[in-house]
């Protein structure tokens, strides 16, 4: 809970200013739309370079949900170094280990 609304909230704000590289730079903001609220999501997650050119692999802890809402392949938006970039997330692995697949356009 503190996360969700103390730390999420201040690292909103960080990762979206001209200061973001105080956050580390694997650190990004990925926005989800919910699938049934439609309401808009800003996660800071960790973020590694994957396999392809345009790609970032995010890895989630079992007991969060928002990586549910890209099950199927869903747009994203992706905030790196203070700037937003569009792309896709899917999910790759189970519910145990879920991983999620960013590809930009």
């Amino acid at each position: 809970m503190l996360m969700r609304r103390v730390v999420n909230p201040v690292m909103d704000r960080l990762l979206r200013s001209r200061f973001h590289a105080l956050a580390g730079r694997h650190t990004v903001l990925l926005e989800v739309r919910g699938r049934r609220s439609g309401r808009v999501f800003r996660v800071p997650v960790t973020a590694l370079p994957g396999e392809r050119a345009g790609e970032l692999i995010v890895r989630s802890r079992p007991g969060r949900t928002w990586w549910r809402n890209l099950r199927g392949g869903a747009p994203v938006g992706v905030w790196i170094g203070g700037s937003r970039r569009t792309g896709v997330g899917t999910v790759r692995g189970d519910d145990q280990d879920p991983c999620v697949s960013l590809r930009f356009e």
